[in-house]
């Protein structure tokens, strides 16, 4: 009995020491090795849910816009993240083009669904510190908690020749700072 329960002590005293990976004492009737483990979980972001926008034909009368609804995830507790959007134009501008001739376009981003509060983002500028993503459904269970939405405005589609122009839209969402 005594024995074992200086066995036992050992083995208590071997754990609270532990500062590193450490192999167990030869012993007949116990040897007990350890590890220490260590996991870092950085903050993590994720959009979903984006699509490609056609506008159309342009019919000659007014701006034109599109918005989509998306999800944001993220695993910081205050759900918050920035948005940084670049355009494929020149300098990573928002535009569209055919050949040579760009029509400029404007984009707001929401991080609610739809677009009643949008605020404007600027093509490689992070935005304030949004709200509202979910912190539990990767997914957004299916449903959606941010919008964005392109404008094109009449002045720059009257002032270019008919062709069919196309652009590409990055958003990238980053955990806010």
């Amino acid at each position: 009995m005594t024995r074992l329960l200086s066995t036992l002590l050992l083995v208590l005293l071997s754990y609270s020491a532990a500062q590193a990976a450490g192999d167990g004492a030869l012993h007949p009737l116990a040897s007990t090795g350890f590890s220490n483990m260590d996991l870092e979980i950085p903050d993590l972001v994720k959009i979903g849910g984006m699509a490609d926008l056609d506008f159309g034909y342009y019919s000659g009368s007014g701006n034109m816009l599109l918005d989509k609804d998306v999800c944001i995830w993220t695993n910081v507790e205050a759900a918050t993240y920035i948005v940084t959007a670049h355009g494929d134009g020149e300098n990573s501008s928002f535009s569209l083009s055919h050949g040579d001739n760009i029509i400029p376009y404007r984009l707001y981003w929401n991080d609610t669904t739809g677009v009643s509060e949008n605020k404007e983002l600027i093509a490689t500028v992070s935005s304030e510190s949004m709200g509202g993503a979910s912190t539990t459904s990767l997914s957004c269970a299916g449903g959606f908690n941010a919008n964005y939405q392109v404008v094109l405005q009449a002045p720059q589609l009257l002032s270019v020749p008919p062709g069919v122009y196309s652009g590409v839209l990055s958003v990238t969402i980053a955990p806010a700072p």
